[in-house]
C-alpha cells in the first residue's frame, strides 16, 4: 500500500503546484464552470441510464445510480458505503471464490460475472455484473461496474433451448423423415428417419440440393390407393412415400426455407394391393373370384356385348382326389384346371372360380358355336395334362344370350343343367380312371406289386370256391384282394419302405391304412360294397387286431379269408425287413396261429385243399 500512497502524494503535489501557479481567480474562471457542467451531465446520464451503474473505490461501494438500486432491490443508502463483500454475499449462488475476484480485477483489469441475486422482495433474479477499472493504468484508483437484470433473457434462452431440444428429440425419434432446406433448396438438416428412407446421411447431404437427395421419380394414385410418390433412394431402390411440403417463413412472411416431411409406405401400399387383390381374385387359383365375376356380369350385360356366352365347369373327382391323395393334390387339380381355362380364353374373357370345384367363364361378343369350341379346347387340354393322381377332368356346360330381353339368370341355369348332364355321363369313366391311378400309385409306393395282387386273387378264389361262396362273393373277394391295402397310399414312403422295426409312432401311422382305405372306397359307388372288408382285414380271430378289435365271426368272412392268403404270400416272398420262409415253415406258422390270429376253419381248408 506504500506504493499506492506515494502515487497519491505525488499526484496531489503536482495538482497543487498547478493550482498555485494558475492562481485562484484564473482557476475559478477557466476550470470550475466546465467541471461543474461535466459533473451535471454525468449525473444526469447516470440517473437516466436504464443500466445499473456503480463505483467501487478501495473495495467500498462509492456510487450507485437509481437503475442499480431498482435492479438489486436496495436503496442507494443501503448500497453506498458497503464493502464489496456485501455485493458478493448477496449472490443467491454465492461462491467463496467470488470474494477473491476483486484481486483478479486489479491484476487483469476487467471482470464479468453472471450470478443469481437475492432481491429484496424475496425473488431470485439473474444479474450480469461487469467490472472495469477507472484507470486501466492504475486499478487502485477504483472500479466502475454495470448491472443488467437478465432474468427475462435467461428465461427466454432457457425456454428457447428447451424448445429446440424438444424439437430436436422429436425429429430424432419420429418415424417420419424430415428434411429442411434454405431458400435456395440446399439441405440444412436431415433426421435419422430421412437418412434411412433416402439412403443419404446428413453428413454427406448437407449443402446438397434437395432434388439430389429427395429424388421423386414418379407419382402413382391408381387402383384406389392413397396418393403417394415414388422415391428413388441412393442405392436405386424404389420406395412408395406419402409426403408433404411446407415453407419456412420469417417474421415478415418471407419464405426463407422449406420443410419436407415424408414416410415410407411401401409395406402399407403392398398390404393395400394384397387386400385389393383378395377382393377381386381367388387366392388358390389366381382367377377372379365370384364377387368380381358378378360385378362384371352386370357391367357386361349390355346390348353392345351381345351375343354374350357363359361356360360353367365342374371339376370331376375332386373329393376322391382329396380323400386318396390328400388336399394338396386336390389343390393342384384345381390349379391345373384354372390354368387350362385361362390358357384357352381371350384376355377380354372373364374366367373366375365360381365355388369349391366350379368355374365360370364370361365371353363377351361370343356366339354359342364359339363357346362350344372353347369347351372343346378345354377338353383337349385336359387330355394332355398328366399328373400323379386323378387326371384333370372338367364337366362343362354353356349357353348364349342373343337378345337384350333374355334373362341372364336363365342363361346361367341353362349352362348349369348342361354341365350336370355331362357330369353324369363322365362319372363312371372317371371312377375307372381314378381306380387305375390309385392302383398305379400304390404299386409305386410299396413293394406289393401287381404280381402280389394276382397271387392273392388266385388263392382267395380257391379258398372261396372250396367254401362254396356265391359268384357275387367271389367277385367281391377278387376286388378285396386287389384293393385291400389301398389305404397305404396315404402312408409316408419312409414308413412303408422301412427295412427295420417300426417305432411306436410309425406303427400307429401304419395301422391307419384300413380306415383310410375304407373312406376311399366308400366314395366310389362301384366299390363301396367292399369298404367293410377293407376296414376289417387286419382284425384277429381272438380280438387283438385293429382298428376295431372285433373277434371271431364278427369279422367279415371275406376279411378272414384274405388275412390267411395275405399272410401266406407275405411269408413266402422276400420283404424289405426279412427273407422268405419255405413252404413247410409257413404252414407250421399258420397252424400255430390258427384260433388266435386266423380263423381255424379257413386255415384248415387252405392247408388241406389249396396247398395240398
Amino acid at each position: 500500500m506504500k506504493r499506492h500512497y506515494d502515487i497519491k502524494k505525488d499526484h496531489a503535489a503536482e495538482l497543487r503546484e498547478k493550482i498555485l501557479g494558475l492562481g485562484e481567480s484564473s482557476l475559478r474562471k477557466n476550470y470550475y464552470p466546465e467541471l461543474l457542467n461535466r459533473k451535471d451531465q454525468l449525473e444526469s446520464i447516470l440517473r437516466a441510464a436504464p443500466v445499473g451503474i456503480g463505483m467501487i473505490v478501495e473495495h467500498i461501494i462509492q456510487e450507485a445510480n437509481d437503475s442499480l438500486c431498482k435492479i438489486l432491490g436496495y436503496t442507494k443508502k443501503a448500497l453506498v458505503g458497503k464493502h464489496i463483500k456485501y455485493l458478493y454475499e448477496s449472490f443467491a449462488n454465492y461462491d467463496c471464490e467470488d470474494s477473491q475476484n476483486i484481486q483478479q480485477l486489479e491484476e487483469a483489469g476487467i471482470y464479468t460475472v453472471e450470478r443469481s441475486w437475492s432481491h429484496s422482495d424475496g425473488n431470485i433474479i439473474i444479474v450480469l455484473l461487469s467490472f472495469s477499472p477507472l484507470d486501466k493504468n492504475d486499478v487502485s484508483r477504483g472500479v466502475t461496474f454495470t448491472a443488467f437484470d437478465i432474468s427475462e433473457r435467461k428465461s427466454n434462452e432457457q425456454s428457447l433451448y428447451f424448445e429446440k431440444e424438444r424439437l430436436r428429440i422429436t425429429l430424432q425419434s419420429i418415424g417420419d423423415g424430415v428434411i429442411a432446406t434454405d431458400k435456395d433448396g440446399k439441405i440444412m438438416m436431415m433426421n435419422p428417419a430421412s437418412e434411412e428412407i433416402t439412403g443419404w446421411t446428413q453428413h454427406v447431404a448437407l449443402g446438397m440440393m434437395i432434388q439430389e437427395v429427395f429424388n421423386v421419380i414418379d407419382t402413382d394414385n391408381k387402383e384406389g390407393l392413397v396418393e403417394h410418390s415414388l422415391l428413388l433412394s441412393k442405392n436405386g431402390e424404389k420406395k412408395a412415400i406419402a409426403d408433404s411440403i411446407a415453407p419456412i417463413k420469417d417474421q415478415d412472411g418471407v419464405t426463407v426455407g422449406t420443410v419436407y416431411v415424408f414416410r415410407d409406405i411401401t409395406e402399407e401400399k403392398n398390404r393395400q394391393q394384397e387386400i385389393l387383390w383378395l377382393s377381386y381374385y381367388d387366392k388358390l387359383t389366381g382367377l377372379y373370384n365370384r364377387s368380381f365375376f358378378e360385378r362384371e356380369l352386370v357391367r357386361l350385360d349390355t346390348e353392345k356385348q351381345l351375343p354374350l356366352s357363359i361356360i360353367l365347369g365342374d371339376i370331376n373327382g375332386l373329393k376322391l382326389t382329396n380323400d386318396v391323395f390328400g388336399h394338396h393334390e386336390g389343390d393342384k387339380l384345381l390349379q391345373t384346371a384354372a390354368k387350362i381355362m385361362k390358357k384357352v380364353c381371350r384376355k377380354e374373357d372373364i374366367v373366375a372360380r365360381w365355388g369349391g370345384d366350379e368355374f365360370i367363364i364370361l365371353l363377351p361378343q361370343t356366339s354359342e358355336s364359339t363357346a362350344w369350341e372353347v369347351c372343346t379346347r378345354i377338353f383337349h387340354q385336359c387330355q394332355q395334362e398328366e399328373g400323379q393322381g386323378v387326371r384333370t377332368s372338367i364337366s362343362l356346360g354353356y349357353a348364349s344370350k342373343n337378345s337384350q330381353e333374355d334373362d341372364i339368370m336363365q342363361l346361367l341355369k341353362k349352362a348349369e343343367d348342361m354341365m350336370y348332364q355331362q357330369k353324369l355321363l363322365e362319372s363312371r369313366s372317371l371312377r375307372n380312371t381314378t381306380i387305375h391311378s390309385i392302383k398305379r400309385t400304390l404299386s409305386e409306393k410299396s413293394y406289393e406289386t401287381d404280381a402280389h395282387a394276382e397271387r392273392l386273387k388266385e388263392m382267395c378264389e380257391k379258398i372261396g370256391i372250396f367254401m362254396g361262396l356265391s359268384e357275387i362273393q367271389l367277385y367281391e373277394l377278387e376286388l378285396l384282394a386287389v384293393l385291400h391295402d389301398i389305404g397305404k397310399i396315404a402312408i409316408k414312403d419312409s414308413v412303408l419302405q422301412k427295412s427295420g422295426r417300426l417305432t411306436e409312432d410309425e406303427w400307429k401311422e401304419m395301422k391307419r391304412h384300413p380306415e383310410i382305405g375304407y373312406r376311399i372306397v366308400q366314395s366310389v359307388p362301384e366299390l363301396s360294397q367292399i369298404a367293410e372288408y377293407i376296414l376289417s382285414h387286419h382284425e384277429r380271430w381272438d380280438g387283438s387286431g385293429y382298428p376295431r378289435g372285433i373277434e371271431g365271426e364278427n369279422i367279415p368272412l371275406l376279411s378272414r379269408i384274405l388275412a390267411v392268403a395275405d399272410a401266406y404270400d407275405a411269408m413266402t416272398n422276400d420283404r424289405a425287413y426279412r427273407k422268405a420262409l419255405n413252404k413247410d415253415e409257413v404252414m407250421n406258422e399258420l397252424r400255430s396261429n390258427a384260433g388266435t390270429q386266423f380263423d381255424p376253419n379257413i386255415v384248415k381248408i387252405f392247408i388241406d385243399k389249396v396247398l395240398s
